[in-house]
């Protein structure tokens, strides 16, 4: 069972730079599992963001991930130095291709449990970023694509994972009320910044249909597939491989709390 709480705040310094502060806690409890413990990491940040012109900016910033292990050894934590540029551009006349990317940087140390001691790795500094691409089909189509590359704690494990995920999806209207999106996405991960041992895919794809303004009902269907190497710790009864399909069906509804002015 995953829990997460999160607070934000952001404002504005003038009309090419902003400045945010956040925190938040992610809890992972494991039921009927003694020999994997709870686990937990706080995360908080500041974040400081200019634009030097309309397409180019830069990012300066620091985040700080502190694991918990609940019960046992001390964890070290993730330093995220985010300083980098930030860019974001139509490719063409008509504005329908869009190109951005954005770099910074992570410090990070592995762990590892040997005899009941936890020796820890030197610290490393690993380059992070992403880089999206965005086409507009038609009037109501649009196609995205994604790379990223970054560093974050993964639920049950105390060790920092290095992944690269990339994906893609195709979304639009087939009518007034009935909408389709497709996706995929592929993920290689490295569960202690070493070596990959961990390798996802996912697929999806969902037809939508409007009830009334505030209200729809959907059919998705999926497909999972996950693989961790022999090496991984996992909790007893989890399997280290997982195929699964399925299909969902329900309603979605959504409730605006606030109209600002001008809007109907």
């Amino acid at each position: 069972m995953n829990t997460q709480s999160a607070a934000d705040l952001s404002y504005d310094l003038s009309m090419k730079s902003s400045f945010s502060l956040s925190y938040g806690f992610q809890y992972h409890h494991f039921f009927n599992d003694d020999g994997f413990p709870d686990t937990g990491v706080h995360s908080a940040g500041a974040h400081y963001t200019h634009r030097l012109t309309k397409n180019l900016g830069y990012h300066l910033g620091y985040g700080y991930d502190h694991p918990v292990e609940f019960g046992g050894p001390p964890l070290r934590g993730i330093h995220n130095i985010d300083a980098g540029l930030d860019y974001s551009r139509a490719l063409s006349l008509t504005r329908t291709t869009k190109v951005g990317f954005g770099v910074g940087t992570t410090v990070a140390t592995a762990s590892q449990v040997q005899d009941g001691q936890t020796s820890f790795s030197s610290p490393r500094l690993y380059g992070v970023g992403h880089v999206t691409l965005t086409q507009e089909l038609g009037q109501s189509w649009n196609f995205n694509a994604f790379y990223n590359r970054g560093i974050n704690y993964d639920p049950g494990f105390t060790q920092p994972t290095l992944s690269d995920t990339t994906g893609a999806a195709l979304s639009g209207l087939i009518s007034r009320h009935l909408d389709v999106s497709l996706s995929a996405l592929y993920q290689v991960g490295r569960i202690g910044l070493t070596t990959p041992n961990y390798r996802s895919w996912d697929a999806s794809a969902q037809i939508r249909s409007a009830i009334s303004r505030n209200i729809a009902a959907y059919a998705l269907y999926y497909y999972y597939l996950s693989d961790l190497s022999a090496g991984v710790a996992v909790p007893i009864g989890a399997p280290r491989y997982v195929d699964r399909n399925g299909v969902r069906v329900g309603i979605t509804a959504w409730l605006p709390l606030w109209y600002g002015r001008g809007a109907p």
